[in-house]
């Protein structure tokens, strides 16, 4: 089935990665033919992201094809940075960039949830923006990510006192929501 990997058909290709994948959990040999693949087959992106962390070594690459058109759709390769989780930490400052294009703004967010704890200190950041549109999705994106972005409460506290009406009530639903995961863990 290796060998397949190396085959001049795509499909031969992608089936044989997949394959791999599947059934013995093979990343080593297939993360560097789905990154060959993205340029020709949008499935290979969605395997990445099926792999999970275990494809973390495709992080730099998923990164660098976002604004590169001529690799396929840049939500395809937000989603799977997303599913990577932690691991993906590396693309979170371009990922909070990609929160403010109005097609990748939901991509985005769901990137940043699954990365996780990496994204906390940067949604901070956004906290603090001139932009309320991007201080409203820092917030939201930290509720969603519940307890694991307990150190950002200060900034949602402060946040609470925003001058936008919006960034207010979803820093108090994030607030909660935190401080919910909390209360359930601390009986």
């Amino acid at each position: 089935m290796k060998r397949a990997l190396s085959d001049r058909d795509d499909y031969i290709r992608f089936s044989a990665a997949e394959v791999l994948w599947r059934i013995a959990g093979e990343t080593e040999s297939t993360v560097p033919v789905l990154l060959e693949l993205m340029k020709t087959d949008n499935k290979a992106e969605t395997l990445l992201g099926e792999m999970g962390e275990k494809a973390a070594a495709a992080v730099p690459a998923l990164v660098h094809a976002l604004g590169d058109r001529s690799v396929g759709p840049e939500w395809l390769h937000i989603e799977a940075l997303g599913k990577i989780g932690p691991a993906a930490a590396p693309a979170v400052p371009i990922l909070v960039e990609k929160l403010l294009d109005p097609g990748l703004t939901e991509p985005a967010a769901r990137a940043l949830q699954g990365i996780g704890p990496p994204s906390v200190p940067h949604l901070v950041l956004c906290l603090g923006s001139e932009r309320p549109f991007l201080r409203y999705q820092a917030a939201r994106i930290l509720g969603k990510i519940g307890r694991a972005a307990g150190e950002a409460v200060p900034a949602l506290k402060a946040a609470r006192n925003d001058e936008d009406e919006e960034v207010r009530r979803i820093a108090g639903e994030a607030l909660k929501r935190i401080q919910k995961f909390d209360a359930a863990t601390n009986f």
